[in-house]
């Protein structure tokens, strides 16, 4: 069965932001991250029975719907 799983951002580590430089810079800016587009999660579908199932294969998973 299809579940939509839901993850942080990997890119932004959940945040939503990023910084458009190294963050020592002075002229450094957060930015809306380009993957999640500020939300800080990740969706995709996925076959699983049930929901711990895709905790085994997603301990980070925020949830399963």
């Amino acid at each position: 069965m299809k579940k939509n799983i839901v993850i942080p951002c990997q890119e932004c580590e959940g945040e939503g932001v990023l910084a458009d430089r190294h963050p020592n810079d002075p002229s450094c800016q957060s930015i809306e991250c380009h993957v999640c587009g500020g939300e800080g999660e990740e969706e995709f579908l996925a076959d699983y029975n049930n929901e711990q199932e895709a905790l085994e294969d997603y301990p980070e998973m925020l949830r399963c719907e």
